[in-house]
C-alpha cells in the first residue's frame, strides 16, 4: 500500500497558510477547517514548514504573542517529506522514529496533502488484524 492509497481514501484538502500571517490567523484556521496542521508557504506557493496543534501549545507555553508574531518565527521548517508512492509501512517507520504526527506528502514542488499518524495506523490495523485472525 502507497501513502497515495491513503490520499485517495481521505478528502485530501490541502490547507495552506502564507508565511507572513499571524499566529492568531492561523489558530483560527485550523479551527475553521478542523484541521490538527496546516502547510505553510511563500509567494510562490512554495512549502516553507507546518505549523500543527502541537507548535500553538508550545506557542502558549513560551508567551507568544499570537496577534504580534508571524508564524514563519514559530512554524517547523526542519520537515521530512514524503512522496505519494512512499510505503506505507516505510513512512509509518520514519513517523515513529522520528516522533511524526504530520506527514507532508509533496510530488516534486506541488504539495499533495498531508498525512496523519492515525491515517496510518487506520490503514495498518485492519490488516494487521487479519492477519492475527488468521494465525
Amino acid at each position: 500500500m502507497l501513502l497515495q492509497d491513503i490520499l485517495d481514501s481521505k478528502l485530501a484538502q490541502v490547507v495552506k497558510v502564507h508565511q507572513d500571517e499571524t499566529v492568531a490567523e492561523t489558530i483560527k484556521l485550523l479551527e475553521e477547517m478542523n484541521v490538527s496542521g496546516v502547510f505553510v508557504v511563500d509567494d510562490n506557493d512554495r512549502l516553507r514548514g507546518i505549523f500543527t496543534e502541537k507548535d500553538v501549545v508550545t506557542c502558549f507555553a513560551t508567551g507568544v504573542q499570537a496577534s504580534d508574531t508571524r508564524v514563519r518565527e514559530v512554524k517547523r521548517g526542519d520537515l521530512v517529506t514524503f512522496e505519494p508512492s512512499t510505503e506505507v509501512s516505510l513512512a509509518l517507520a520514519t513517523a515513529s522514529k522520528n516522533k511524526m504526527r504530520h506527514l507532508p506528502i509533496v510530488q516534486g514542488d506541488e504539495i499533495k496533502g498531508m498525512i496523519t499518524y492515525r491515517d496510518l495506523v487506520s490503514h495498518v490495523l485492519p490488516e494487521i488484524c487479519f492477519m492475527a485472525e488468521a494465525m
